[in-house]
């Protein structure tokens, strides 16, 4: 969440950074293109942040009680709620299996033709279709996440055999107790070659992965000041 917020900030502060003097009349003009991107984003990321709160929130966020319901000496103590995070191997499974709903539904909804063949019902099929056209990117960018830059620097099967070198392979490949290095580069192998190759993984972990991008702004995006602002907004004290 923090981090689209200040992707979108830094689209407004780069709009009026790379501007300059408008039409007749002094007034600054902000770059139009920068402009209209940072529109654009705030159209899409404004509604992955919504789903994000609501994901952090919980089911709760629906079926919260009033506030006189917790001002209530019948049922102000009772009033509790609990919070559940998705990692990142049921968010690909989540994908995995929505694709697979969606083509189990087409053939389900589908007709047989006067030839006896049967025809999955198009829109169905078509919405589906569209759904991998998607989510199988998504599943591969989880995938690369999950594996690290390991993915694209990873040694060949000739390094792990070298008398000269594929000592020093097994011991800085070596993860796990109960997973030998050779496995763990099998595994690595069969991501690669599932999600397209490496050329991705750059995008994804080049200058740093994703976890330590996530570090920093964590720690410079000001998340005390934000929480202030909720609990004034929220008339909260403590």
């Amino acid at each position: 969440m923090m981090h689209l917020a200040e992707t979108l900030y830094s689209g407004s502060i780069a709009l009026f950074g790379n501007g300059g003097p408008g039409p007749p009349g002094g007034a600054f003009y902000p770059d139009p293109l920068l402009a209209n991107c940072t529109k654009h984003n705030v159209s899409r990321h404004v509604y992955e942040i919504a789903r994000l709160a609501h994901d952090v929130s919980g089911g709760i966020l629906a079926t919260m009680p009033f506030e006189t319901d917790l001002r209530s000496r019948e049922i102000g103590k009772s009033i509790a709620c609990s919070v559940e995070k998705a990692n990142h191997l049921a968010e690909m499974m989540h994908l995995a299996e929505t694709l697979y709903s969606g083509s189990i539904a087409c053939s389900a909804m589908g007709a047989r033709t006067p030839g006896g063949a049967f025809y999955p019902d198009p829109l169905l099929a078509n919405c589906t279709k569209h759904n991998v056209s998607r989510h199988v990117y998504e599943i591969a960018r989880l995938a690369h996440d999950v594996s690290g830059g390991i993915l694209a620097t990873m040694p060949f099967e000739t390094d792990l055999r070298s008398r000269e070198i594929g000592k020093y392979v097994e011991k800085y490949m070596a993860g796990v107790d109960n997973v030998s290095p050779e496995n763990r580069i099998r595994v690595l192998r069969l991501i690669e070659n599932l999600t397209g190759g490496t050329a991705l993984v750059e995008s994804m972990h080049g200058a740093g992965s994703p976890q330590t991008q996530k570090v920093m702004y964590a720690r410079l995006g000001n998340l005390e000041m934000k929480k202030k602002m909720a609990k004034r907004l929220t008339a909260i004290d403590d």
